[in-house]
């Protein structure tokens, strides 16, 4: 097969004193970066753009909990509340901080 004298038994990992340190100003994206940015963010309005009414449920509860008993904007009245089904997973952008 083989001589397993050519093998070495010990691995060597170079791993430096100091690590080049971390720009110190914010870069703007680049091309590519932005391209992912606008094609998501396409997606994701023509899915609002299908399910407005989901969209605005969200946005209510956001406010609700974010702003608590203290918010009774008068889009409260405007907005119809449906039961939202399993399509509309999609609203959940994260937590807003």
């Amino acid at each position: 097969m083989g001589c397993s004298g050519s093998c070495a038994s010990q691995k060597v990992c170079y791993v430096p004193k100091t690590f080049p340190a971390p720009p110190q100003d914010v870069q703007p994206p680049d091309a590519t970066t932005h391209q992912l940015y606008v094609r998501q963010l396409d997606k994701y309005l023509v899915r609002v753009a299908k399910n407005p009414e989901a969209f605005q449920v969200q946005v209510e509860r956001r406010r609700e909990a974010f702003f608590g008993e203290v918010w009774t904007g008068s889009t409260k009245s405007q907005v119809r509340v449906h039961p939202v089904d399993s399509e509309a997973k999609w609203l959940s952008v994260g937590p807003l901080f």
